[in-house]
């Protein structure tokens, strides 16, 4: 795992750190934003990251040294759940707040958030964040993900009572198979069909002292229907984020430092392989001037590296900027 940090303007590399490949990416943060700390001379710029600066001792660090930091929660945290589990099950979100910017893949199109404010993570402040193309992406996977199960459970259906899906044990392994990734979205049932057959005992043509032995014979067969409830619950929270920051900057102001992370420098798919073949590395980066910052890190496996491209190549991302500077600090 290779890191770059470079300027903003310019994408002028200032220095660089190489990693373990095996190494998690959560315990690179606190050194990477000491480097910062010490190159900088001063701790009051904001540090932008994804999930892996989440953690209770990397939040800690920067809060204490007087550092700002601006992220995304892990979907696990509690207050993460509880939250969802209310939305699901009906609650409803009061938005105090709306941002919208056009959307960069579809000319004319708006992207459009919402931001509910009012919910803590110990001492920070916890924004969640609706997007509404978000919304459209997660609902268009999981209808995705609910047909392809019913095609496979199709497949097994047709194939039951033959060759390996003759047992109610090997049908239930052959369901599970078929509806992952939309389990909860299902009502799958197996039903049992038993009948008593006559069958000759021994070999021969039979005759009047032929004897027989009854034979019970079990035949299945699949039934399955949308878990309509379930799916409306999951459609509730369908677009919904969570972001937490220590900062005192105005939440819009917070969602946009945090979008601004995904830009990447003009020069790094070519430097890095990301975009042709012969890559091993994805950076990352954080620039140091009055423009916002971005930190990237990333690896590429020996799968991936046989095509290698920007979007399968893991990354996480760190954004920087100062918060007493003319304007936001940008990292690449």
């Amino acid at each position: 795992m290779f890191g770059l940090n470079t300027t903003a303007d310019g994408h002028v590399p200032l220095s660089y750190q190489l990693y373990d490949g095996n190494q998690a990416d959560v315990t690179t943060h606190q050194p990477n934003w000491e480097r910062l700390r010490q190159m900088v001379g001063k701790e009051n710029f904001i540090y932008v990251a994804d999930s892996k600066l989440c953690s209770d001792d990397n939040l800690r660090l920067i809060d204490e040294h007087g550092g700002q930091f601006i992220t995304v929660i892990p979907r696990n945290v509690r207050e993460v759940t509880g939250f969802l589990k209310r939305v699901r099950e009906g609650e409803e979100i009061e938005w105090q707040h709306e941002h919208s910017v056009p959307n960069s893949r579809k000319k004319g199109w708006t992207n459009t958030y919402r931001i509910h404010v009012g919910e803590r993570m110990d001492n920070y402040r916890i924004l969640w964040i609706h997007s509404d193309a978000k919304e459209h992406l997660e609902g268009k996977a999981r209808e995705s993900r609910i047909a392809k199960a019913e095609q496979k459970l199709q497949e097994v259906s047709s194939g039951l009572n033959q060759y390996y899906l003759k047992t109610r044990k090997q049908i239930e392994e052959a369901v599970k198979k078929a509806t992952h990734g939309a389990g909860p979205y299902l009502f799958v049932t197996i039903h049992e069909e038993k009948t008593v057959q006559q069958v000759q005992i021994g070999k021969g043509r039979p005759g009047s002292n032929t004897r027989y032995r009854e034979e019970e014979k079990t035949h299945y067969r699949l039934e399955w229907i949308r878990n309509e409830t379930a799916i409306q619950e999951a459609q509730r929270a369908d677009g919904l984020f969570p972001l937490v920051d220590n900062t005192s900057l105005e939440p819009v102001e917070v969602l946009r430092t945090y979008k601004d992370r995904n830009r990447l420098p003009p020069y790094t798919e070519e430097a890095f392989g990301m975009g042709g073949r012969g890559g091993t590395s994805a950076p990352f980066s954080s620039s140091l001037d009055h423009r916002p910052h971005r930190c990237r890190r990333g690896r590429q496996s020996a799968r991936s590296r046989r095509a290698p491209s920007l979007f399968r190549t893991t990354l996480s991302l760190a954004l920087l900027a100062p918060a007493t500077l003319s304007g936001p600090l940008q990292a690449s």
